[in-house]
């Protein structure tokens, strides 16, 4: 199994809906993906269907601690996206050594662009401790048209780090948390909708850059295996009756 850490330099920058939504666009690339969530605020559960495992990160004092709480989920997984609060969490300590990657989101306000120098040094700081742990970029999050003006002078400064993809704000997430908080239920994800694309994209980043790979089905085999078991039953239902034994097309008394 491998671990990503999804991270910003502060709240409200769409890192839950981010996890959720990877996992389930992985997921049905036949790479099963579960969530780490590590938020104080935790808001992954609320955007998850029934089909995405949602784990409480919370409570590992060391990384003994986290693989005991992986450690149900590594046979069944191949990828675990840690949804985090904050990069200086407390609780993030006891994941570092596991990691595989890093990947930072930001908001387009000027809190959040002003921060981007104390994300990316945060992020260098995870690397010293764990050196495997790969930079996979930088994702933008576009709430307004006038944003576009905004990243494309950030391209401009901060070169090579953006990644190529970007998440829309999608009004109607805020409504699916509401309604799952009101209702208790949180109806599934229409594949439909605008800001689909952008998840498959951002998965397909996230397979290449950590060499993910989908599990070929093993259906053959299983038909194989029952052709056998059926067989050898038949041949067992033969000599308990006593009948001629078949070879190759050939009966034989």
């Amino acid at each position: 199994m491998k671990l990503l850490l999804v991270g910003s330099a502060g709240g409200g920058a769409c890192k839950s809906t981010l996890c959720v939504r990877l996992a389930e666009s992985l997921s049905k690339r036949s790479i099963a993906t579960c969530v780490v969530d590590l938020s104080p605020w935790p808001t992954a559960h609320l955007l998850a269907d029934e089909r995405t495992a949602v784990i409480r990160g919370t409570g590992a004092s060391s990384s003994i601690g986290a693989e005991s709480i992986l450690r149900p989920y590594r046979e069944s997984h191949q990828l675990a996206i840690i949804d985090t609060g904050r990069l200086d969490e407390p609780e993030l300590q006891a994941w570092l050594p596991l990691l595989d990657g890093v990947l930072l989101t930001t908001g387009m306000s000027l809190h959040a662009i002003n921060s981007l120098p104390k994300a990316w040094t945060g992020i260098d700081r995870l690397r010293n401790t764990n050196s495997q742990a790969k930079r996979l970029g930088l994702l933008p999050v576009q709430t307004t048209a006038s944003d576009h003006g905004t990243l494309a002078k950030l391209r401009v400064r901060f070169p090579g780090q953006f990644m190529d993809q970007e998440i829309p704000f999608d009004a109607e997430e805020p409504r699916r948390v509401q309604r799952t908080c009101l209702h208790g239920v949180s109806a599934e994800f229409d594949s439909r909708r605008k800001a689909a694309r952008y998840w498959d994209d951002i998965a397909s980043h996230v397979m290449s850059e950590l060499g993910l790979q989908a599990k070929v089905p093993v259906a053959e085999q299983k038909t194989e295996t029952k052709g056998v078991l059926s067989r050898l039953w038949k041949e067992s239902l033969r000599r308990l009756k006593g009948g001629p034994k078949v070879t190759a097309g050939v009966s034989t008394a």
